[in-house]
């Protein structure tokens, strides 16, 4: 089983989104997430960020990397 530490909660901002599924805000960064019939499509959305527009298959990859990306450039939350 796998342990993960949210610097903060994901937080719901729209049930359904571009891809069919919620829309998550984390850290200032969006996660918009694929419905049943396409649930692995997860896109990141996050100005200023290499892999903006990307497609994951897990919205976790996505909560990682914008933990990566905003810890290691010193950002505080994206605007």
């Amino acid at each position: 089983m796998m342990f993960y530490s949210f610097r903060s909660e994901p937080r719901m901002v729209v049930r359904y989104g571009p891809q069919g599924g919620p829309v998550w805000n984390y850290r200032g960064a969006l996660i918009e997430t694929g419905s049943i019939k396409n649930g692995r499509e997860n896109y990141l959305r996050m100005k200023g960020h290499p892999e903006n527009g990307e497609r994951f298959d897990y919205p976790m990859a996505i909560v990682e990397i914008v933990d990566w990306w905003i810890d290691e450039h010193q950002c505080g939350e994206a605007p």
